[in-house]
């Protein structure tokens, strides 16, 4: 038994013809001419200025490269420095900061405040779109450079409170970030890394 609503639901459809592949070979043998895509225009900008890379089939919004300065020295990006970066849990590093500043040693003293700052300072790193050139270079500088001097300064003031291996990471990801980075520009990095 039917009711009013099921017919609410009824949509009509129109078939169409689908071409096969032998028609399409039929119709291209008839007009010999193939098709001309469009031609690009060429927009000028001034000299300077940011230049925006194209988006592949409109994957997400379009991330700005850097032509000169220090943004430009802030954006580079190798990707092997980048996967050492991202194999280790960003968000572990700031929520083990957080967990930091409950123990009751930190809490009772002065060291909760730089803790607390720091840890909302590496926050701000979310801001940016995940594509975004500068995201590498934000991370080392919001987070794992001032979670050193910040862990390293709790071991001297108030012992292992904060465990080594956090300080281990944050050292050794913003070595790894300056080294594949900037020190392989070098000569001497660069013929060690030509020579494999």
């Amino acid at each position: 038994m039917a009711t009013g609503n099921e017919d609410k639901h009824v949509y009509m459809t129109s078939l169409q013809q689908i071409k096969t592949v032998t028609d399409q070979v039929r119709q291209n043998e008839e007009n010999p001419t193939p098709p001309q895509p469009a031609k690009r225009t060429q927009l000028s900008r001034p000299p300077g200025a940011t230049t925006w890379r194209p988006a592949p089939d409109l994957e997400g919004p379009q991330e700005p490269t850097f032509d000169s300065g220090i943004l430009r020295a802030m954006s580079q990006q190798d990707i092997r420095a980048q996967v050492f970066l991202w194999t280790f849990l960003l968000w572990s590093d700031t929520v083990e900061m957080v967990r930091v500043a409950g123990h009751p040693n930190v809490y009772k003293s002065g060291w909760v405040y730089p803790v607390y700052l720091f840890s909302f300072i590496s926050l701000l790193r979310m801001i940016f779109t995940p594509q975004n050139p500068l995201l590498n270079s934000l991370g080392i500088l919001l987070q794992d450079l001032p979670f050193i001097f910040v862990r390293l300064c709790l071991i001297i003031a108030l012992g292992t409170i904060t465990p080594v291996w956090g300080l281990c990471k944050n050292v050794l990801v913003t070595l790894s970030y300056v080294y594949f980075n900037y020190l392989t520009k070098f000569r001497i990095f660069s013929s060690f890394e030509t020579s494999f």
